[in-house]
Formats: structure tokens, sequence, C-alpha cells
């Protein structure tokens, strides 16, 4: 079975998702990811299942997945021909003979996240970054391009602990920003400063410590006599001793 034109359907397909294509040229690749695998289930539609991705075992790059899922290319499996079917810019079509590299691998398009089952953000609202275990530079939960205003949550704004994510790319997913970045850096806390005693608290003290200082003295008074007292008795108890012998 020859492979099909199915130009006209990608060129359509392409034109509902501008977002897959154009600046960053960093994440061009991740945001066309999730518009390959809806180009070939559309195909499929029409060809009775008879379309692939490609996962191109022997590409892994930075990539900790193994393979890399090819972010442009379908293949028609009765004959393994395979065929670009989009630029930086938008739909292509240029065909390519049969594969013959056994370590590229036809993979279900049912198996690959798609802009299609991305969530997408409610207006106004903000939420954290979250690059999933397979970081891409492209939300898992909205579809959105990492530096996306929808992720300038208010903890990215102040200092906070880096958060490398499920997989550590050496990029915060709270900010953003990279590791050293002076946002993560301890916030020095302030010294505990005592609140001033009020006049009516100070008075109160003193005049506490003005009775202590009375009762004080009264008990040394006390003392004093008592202390007087034997002092006086120590010559009477000396003759009575050596009266009885003593």
């Amino acid at each position: 079975m020859s492979m099909p034109n199915r130009s006209a359907l990608v060129k359509q397909i392409a034109a509902r998702y501008p977002q897959a294509f154009g600046k960053p040229d960093e994440t061009l690749d991740a945001r066309r990811r999730l518009l390959i695998p809806i180009i070939c289930k559309e195909c499929n539609k029409l060809d009775n299942d008879q379309w692939a991705l490609l996962n191109r075992m022997d590409r892994s790059d930075e990539d900790p997945k193994i393979g890399r899922l090819a972010a442009d290319i379908l293949v028609w499996l009765p004959t393994k021909e395979h065929v670009d079917v989009l630029s930086s810019s938008g739909a292509m079509w240029e065909e390519h003979p049969p594969i013959t590299d056994t370590e590229w691998k036809f993979e279900s398009p049912d198996k690959w996240p798609s802009w299609d089952n991305q969530s997408l953000p409610t207006e106004g609202t903000t939420h954290k970054y979250n690059g999933g275990g397979h970081d891409t530079g492209i939300c898992d939960d909205c579809g959105q391009i990492r530096g996306s205003e929808v992720h300038a949550i208010p903890e990215s704004k102040v200092n906070h602990t880096y958060d490398g994510g499920e997989q550590d790319t050496g990029t915060c997913d709270i900010c953003g920003q990279g590791r050293n970045s002076l946002l993560h850096n301890p916030v020095l806390e302030p010294p505990v400063v005592p609140e001033p005693v009020p006049n009516e608290t100070l008075t109160h003290l003193q005049t506490k410590i003005d009775e202590q200082t009375v009762l004080i003295k009264e008990i040394l008074a006390k003392v004093n006599t008592a202390t007087a007292a034997v002092e006086r008795a120590v010559p009477i108890i000396e003759r009575v001793a050596k009266m009885f012998g003593g």
C-alpha cells in the first residue's frame, strides 16, 4: 500500500495550534511534540491506523528518558516510509525512503501527551510550573512554556528554597531561575528587639523593690537585736557555769 499524501490535512491541523511554532527556539521541539500525536491520530482516522510516531532510540541528548520522540515525523507503517510534516513555522510535507535503522522505533500516538490533553489555565490565575518526570520545558499541567506569565506565582517573586522538581534540570520550578540565583539565598531573620516596658510597669516594679528593701531592713534589725541579746547573755552563762563547777 503506497503512502498517501496528507499534506492538506496536516496544514489544517497545524493552523489550529499556532502555539506549537515560532520562538522561543529552546522549546520549539517540546511544543511540536505536543502537536505531532494529534496529526498522527487525525491521519489514522482516514487510513485505518496505518500511521505511527518515530522514537529515535539512538538520540537521547540530555534527556534522561531513553530515546527521543521526533517532533516532526510521521511513519507510514505498511512501507516504513517516513515524512517530515512540521517545520519551525508550520506544516510541510517532505517524503523519505523506508526506515531500516533498528534503533528507530514506531510508537502509537496514544502513548504521548498532546495539546488536546493539556488543561488551559483560567485567565488571571497562576500555578507552579510542573515539568514532570520528562521535563521538556513545557508545563505538564497547562502546556505553557516554563517562562510563561501563568507560572509567575507569588512565591516566585520572593526569597524561597530552590525546587528542581521531579527531574532536576538545574532550573527552579518556582521561579525559573538557576540554582545559584539570589532568590534561593536564605533570608536572615532580623534580631528580636524586646518591646519597651511601659512606664506604669516600671513604677510598679520600683514599688515592689522598695517594699522588699524595707522588709530586708526590718529583718536585719531583728537579727542585730538578737545578736546583741546573745552577746549580753554570754557573761551570765559563764558565771553560772563556774558556780556549778563548769
